[in-house]
C-alpha cells in the first residue's frame, strides 16, 4: 500500500499475525526461532484500528477491535486466514501514519471472526470481512 504524507491519514496500512504460542515475550518482541509474522493482504482502504480504554473494578480495560475486507470470496482468502480464525494470533498493525500496534499476549491472543456476502445486487461488493477483538488488561506495544 503507497505511504502517504501528513499525520492524520485514516485507514490500515498493514496487517501481520503469528499464533500467539509462537512469541516467546512481548518486549522486546522475541519470536520462537524460525517463526515470523504472516503479512495479510487485504483491500486497500478498508482496515481499521479501534482503540479504547474504560475503567472496570479491576483497572483500566485496553480495547481494539477492526475489520479487513477481501474483495471476492476465495478459496485462497479462506485458506489463508482460516489457521487465524478463533483465539489464535497476536496481531501487529501499521496505520496510515506508520504508527504500528501490536495487540494481543502469549497466553491471550486476539479474536478473529468472519463473514462473507455474495451482495443482494449487480452493483454490490462481494467478499469476506475480517473481524477481530481483544480486551486486554495492558496497553498495545505503540511504535511509531
Amino acid at each position: 500500500m503507497e505511504d502517504y504524507q501528513g499525520d492524520n491519514i485514516g485507514g490500515v496500512k498493514s496487517v501481520e499475525l503469528i499464533e500467539h504460542y509462537n512469541v516467546i515475550k512481548l518486549n522486546p518482541l522475541t519470536l520462537v526461532p524460525g517463526k515470523i509474522f504472516k503479512e495479510i493482504l487485504s483491500k486497500e482502504e478498508t482496515g481499521h484500528i479501534d482503540p479504547t480504554e474504560k475503567d472496570s473494578d479491576n483497572g483500566i480495560i485496553y480495547g481494539y477491535r477492526g475489520d479487513l475486507f477481501f474483495h471476492r470470496m476465495r478459496d485462497e482468502v479462506t485458506a489463508l486466514m482460516k489457521p487465524y480464525i478463533g483465539q489464535t494470533s497476536i496481531m501487529r498493525v501499521k496505520d496510515m501514519n506508520n504508527r504500528t500496534y501490536i495487540i494481543g499476549a502469549p497466553g491471550a491472543p486476539v479474536t478473529i471472526t468472519s463473514s462473507g456476502s455474495t451482495g443482494a445486487r449487480y452493483a454490490t461488493e462481494n467478499g469476506i470481512r475480517y473481524s477481530f477483538e481483544i480486551d486486554q488488561s495492558f496497553p498495545a506495544i505503540i511504535t511509531d
